[in-house]
């Protein structure tokens, strides 16, 4: 239902042309556009280990998590956005040499940040876990408002540096 919805967002956003397709692995639904099929190949190999390991630092684990890929845009970057609930990955590489050619993988580096923000900031405990049980699974985004920029961004960048070789 959530990709249905993601894909119906992304189809007014995108040109008509575009012919998304999806995959599945136990804890992801991805969806892309068919030129992104390596991208997605890539993903799937890599996803559940990188769950895994983020999960297991929180020690909190979310079920499936929707995952969108980008590969139309030239710039490298991500999103964790919260409604509707997904991952968006924007599959180019970075090509400052800070980061790109120093890693093994930039899907691995940029899945990881972005799975450590939805993971983080939608915890499956507290307060606002308690309150998406009477009022819906969006409210348990609600202690992001609340953080300050370095809590938002230090959890994703602390994993990316511990769990890849790049960060």
């Amino acid at each position: 239902m959530r990709a249905a919805l993601v894909v119906l967002l992304l189809g007014v956003a995108l040109p008509a042309a575009a012919e998304w397709r999806q995959a599945e692995t136990e804890h992801f639904q991805i969806v892309y556009e068919a030129a992104d099929q390596a991208s997605a190949d890539e993903l799937a190999s890599i996803c559940e280990d990188v769950y895994a390991k983020v999960t297991g630092f929180f020690h909190s684990y979310p079920r499936k998590v929707p995952v969108v890929i980008r590969g139309r845009l030239d710039y490298a970057n991500g999103m964790n956005a919260p409604f509707p609930e997904r991952l968006e990955l924007i599959v180019t590489a970075p090509s400052w040499p800070l980061m790109g050619s120093r890693s093994e993988s930039w899907m691995r580096v940029l899945l990881t940040h972005e799975l450590t923000h939805y993971v983080h900031l939608g915890m499956e405990r507290g307060i606002f876990h308690g309150f998406s049980k009477v009022f819906g699974n969006d409210v348990r985004w609600g202690p992001a408002v609340f953080l300050p920029g370095w809590l938002i961004e230090g959890p994703p960048i602390a994993l990316e540096t511990i769990l890849t070789e790049c960060g």
